[in-house]
């Protein structure tokens, strides 16, 4: 009984790393994106001025 439930206990962490490994993955990826959102949202803005002669806030 006491080998399963740390095989029980090996399984959750294991699950528990893979989920925390998920979620670092994927605040990466929100990062990237945050960042690649930032880049463009200054281009569009640079194209104003150009174009338009405003400026942007």
């Amino acid at each position: 009984m006491e080998t399963s439930g740390k095989a029980e206990d090996l399984n959750t962490n294991e699950l528990i790393n893979h989920l925390l490994k998920q979620l670092e993955s994927k605040d990466r990826q929100m990062e990237q994106l945050n960042q690649t959102i930032a880049n463009l949202t200054e281009t569009i803005n640079e194209l104003k001025r150009k174009i338009f002669g405003i400026s942007s806030e």
